[in-house]
């Protein structure tokens, strides 16, 4: 609970410090997000562009430049308007609160501006946001001092979630990425009959050896690539390899080895010494298998895969009439999420995952982190927990007096 609900301040001694004018501070903000939002959907559309292996020609390549175009209209006007819903708040309203202090600004602003991108795009974004911000919020969670009373409960958050997309995978219910995900980490393990003479087939252990292999190569490729993109300045300009080197990039190759190797080992053996259904088998393969995340705890990567087989439960249950789509889902999903994530990175930034961070404040040039959030510090949210000392260069023409209070309470220089 805050240790005040309001604050007098205006939008501009708390929020955009660089301007007095909140209209210039809207064109900073959609000008900043629009550079770095066209290089972003650059790269990733062109990616997109030769992974599906389209033809080079002049049609093609207007489709391409319309994708990147739309996609970057989205975003910019996602954070001009965040601006303009953020300094309109505080006209209203007369002061600023918890939730006028960013979480109601962001939430129409990205409530509006998913109009602007494609549809089928929409649930990708939602799905994207709403794992940063599940993220985030179990991170603003522990810092209330409220955490599981279960030792390693990611661990069976993840096992659970594995059970059921074991399950899924078995009655050839999985689709999209995590049907490929399966299928690269287990192979078609579900679908080899039981009457099958394991022992005579070898064959099937020279596939089972290379299907356990690729896990862990990809592991290792993967950790390589991050540090070279984290530290490439280093390796390139100092010649040192050390990171490469380092114990810590075992882990992602040793757990992806241990959970495809368990997880063929364990469904085989349920197989061939049981009577189960596959559903069962499946199951119990993935919970038990699911185990090898001790190796490599990583909250990210069990909140992707719970919200995966949530998305695929919920299409199934829309399939047997279970469950109703419900309209205008997916974009409230992605406002709230979003919503949420802008929140942190006012009201509590420290709580916010550090990419998630380092991602704003590239893509608003910084000025994310011009805000004054020693003001906000009365909220009880230890807001200037990153920037304790930060404090904004004024003009003090343009500031209010209770701002001008606050300064000579805390002795700040004008």
């Amino acid at each position: 609970m805050p240790a005040v609900f309001s604050l007098p301040y205006t939008c501009y001694d708390y929020g955009h410090t660089w301007t007095s004018s909140c209209s210039q501070a809207m064109l900073d903000g959609g000008y900043y997000v629009f550079f770095e939002s066209l290089r972003i959907y650059s790269i990733i559309h062109a990616l997109s562009f030769i992974l599906r292996r389209k033809k080079v020609n002049k049609q093609n390549v207007m489709h391409l430049i319309a994708n990147i175009l739309q996609s970057t209209a989205f975003l910019t006007y996602n954070g001009f308007s965040y601006i303009g819903a953020f300094c309109m708040s505080r006209l209203v309203l007369g002061n600023i609160n918890v939730m006028s202090s960013s979480f109601l600004p962001a939430w129409i602003a990205s409530f509006m501006s998913l109009f602007i991108e494609k549809p089928e795009r929409h649930s990708l974004l939602a799905l994207y946001v709403t794992n940063v911000a599940i993220e985030t919020l179990i991170k603003m969670v522990h810092a209330r001092g409220f955490r599981s009373p279960l030792p390693h409960s990611e661990v069976l958050m993840f096992s659970l979630s594995l059970s059921m997309a074991s399950w899924l995978y078995s009655q050839h219910k999985l689709h999209g990425i995590l049907l490929i995900i399966m299928r690269f980490l287990f192979g078609d393990i579900h679908n080899v009959t039981r009457t099958e003479k394991s022992t005579k087939n070898y064959h099937h252990y020279l596939n089972a050896i290379k299907g356990v292999l690729k896990p862990f190569v990809l592991g290792v490729g993967v950790q390589a690539m991050l540090q070279l993109v984290s530290s490439w300045k280093r390796i390139v300009y100092k010649r040192d390899f050390q990171a490469f080197f380092a114990k810590k990039n075992l882990r992602l190759p040793l757990f992806l080895l241990a959970l495809s190797s368990s997880y063929r080992v364990i469904s085989s053996v349920l197989r061939q010494g049981t009577k189960w259904s596959d559903g069962k088998v499946a199951s119990v393969t993935g919970l038990a298998s699911g185990t090898a995340l001790l190796i490599y705890p990583n909250i990210s990567l069990v909140i992707y895969m719970t919200t995966k087989v949530a998305e695929c439960m919920y299409g199934l249950g829309m399939e047997k009439g279970f469950v109703r789509s419900v309209p205008g889902f997916t974009v409230f999903l992605y406002a709230t999420s979003t919503a949420l994530l802008l929140h942190a990175a006012v009201v509590e930034p420290h709580n916010l995952k550090d990419s998630y961070w380092r991602f704003l404040n590239r893509i608003t040039g910084n000025r994310i982190s011009e805000m004054n959030r020693r003001l906000l510090d009365e909220f009880g949210f230890r807001s200037s927990t990153l920037q304790p000392s930060f404090w904004p260069q004024y003009d003090m023409t343009q500031v209010s007096p209770h701002l001008k209070e606050f300064m000579q309470k805390n002795a700040i220089p004008s």
